[in-house]
């Protein structure tokens, strides 16, 4: 009946292979040091449970992976091959930096626990720099009332959204990339969709307010027409904006409150990407 609060450390002296959920539990903390290697067995995952904690630090020439623990060359770019990582509430910051994180059913998954009364807004914020998640067959980036601040972050080929923030929210995205031209399927999902709504553990739908965030510095794009999506109750008062931002999108981006410098907003133009070393 005790809780056992302690810290662990994963240095880089060996790969390490995650069979069924990996957990931190309430209190306890994981440290994973630089160039260190996660190999997921299939549907395994990793969960900071509530009110635990990561710190992911790895550095721009030892960046920290997480993926399936099949090497072969053919599995290279397979999504759907584990789980997600998924980090619930509590009082301190988690943070992933020179991350990768590829090959799952939901990359990274932050949101309040579903079981938690009210599911009210995190307390804590999900650090997120010179991050990368690719080739997720349903999420790159799945968050439901939780604050995020990301800096360098690419979210690319997903088979429904690169990146969905629903509910409550407070972000800081800056330098993002988010390109989705997801080929394996069909996909009707928006590579970008932000909402103030979220289905409660009851399966009713709630309406949150957004606090105030900020979009500045991005490019969302794919091969859909429309991968930019607003779907917010206005009557919530939303605060967020858009700066100095490319999108692929139908909707207008005209509304003063949310695009406050039109001259910075650019609509349905070619981002000229080009393949890069991986």
């Amino acid at each position: 009946g005790q809780q056992i609060c302690e810290t662990v450390q994963w240095p880089n002296d060996k790969p390490y292979v995650i069979y069924g959920y990996g957990v931190v539990d309430s209190c306890s903390k994981l440290i994973i040091d630089p160039g260190v290697k996660v190999y997921m067995h299939g549907g395994a995952g990793l969960w900071i449970y509530k009110y635990g904690q990561i710190e992911a630090l790895g550095t721009v020439t030892d960046r920290i992976v997480f993926q399936g623990e099949r090497l072969e060359p053919e599995y290279q770019d397979l999504p759907n091959q584990w789980d997600r990582i998924w980090i619930n509430e509590g009082d301190l910051n988690s943070k992933l930096v020179n991350c990768e994180i590829r090959n799952a059913l939901i990359g990274l998954q932050a949101q309040t626990l579903p079981f938690t009364d009210g599911q009210p807004l995190s307390n804590c914020t999900l650090e997120l720099e010179n991050v990368r998640i690719e080739n997720c067959l349903t999420a790159c980036l799945y968050t439901e009332n939780y604050r995020i601040s990301a800096k360098n972050l690419l979210l690319s080929e997903a088979g429904q959204y690169a990146a969905v923030l629903t509910g409550s929210g407070q972000y800081t995205f800056d330098q993002v990339t988010i390109a989705n031209y997801w080929d394996l399927d069909i996909r009707q999902e928006p590579a970008f969709l932000l909402s103030n709504r979220f289905a409660d553990i009851n399966g009713a739908t709630q309406v949150r307010p957004i606090e105030s965030s900020s979009f500045r510095n991005g490019i969302v794009y794919g091969n859909n027409g429309n991968e930019f999506k607003l779907d917010v109750d206005e009557s919530a008062n939303p605060l967020f904006t858009f700066e100095h931002f490319l999108v692929r999108t139908d909707q207008p981006t005209n509304a003063p409150v949310h695009f406050p410098v039109q001259s910075t907003i650019y609509r349905n133009l070619d981002p000229g990407f080009r393949d890069g070393p991986e």
